[in-house]
């Protein structure tokens, strides 16, 4: 699994049993503007208050061969 691979993925059902993922919110920049939690594979974000955050997420296969997704978040109050 590459990076580009894992960004054209819109389910883990895609993966064979040799690649099944792990995720993890690896950072939040912000946690005052927006909280982040995940499910299996499935990320919620839940806004605080207004502001700008940078959350970023661990991407794992079973080799531990991860990369990191930053994704930002624009919080209006």
């Amino acid at each position: 699994i590459t990076p580009q691979n894992l960004a054209v993925l819109t389910t883990a059902a895609e993966l064979t049993t040799a690649q099944k993922l792990t995720f993890a919110v690896v950072s939040n920049s912000n946690p005052a503007a927006a909280t982040a939690t995940l499910n299996g594979a499935s990320l919620s974000i839940t806004p605080v208050a207004g502001g700008t955050t940078t959350i970023t997420v661990r991407a794992t296969d079973i080799d531990g061969t991860s990369t990191d997704t930053a994704i930002t978040v624009n919080v209006t109050a």
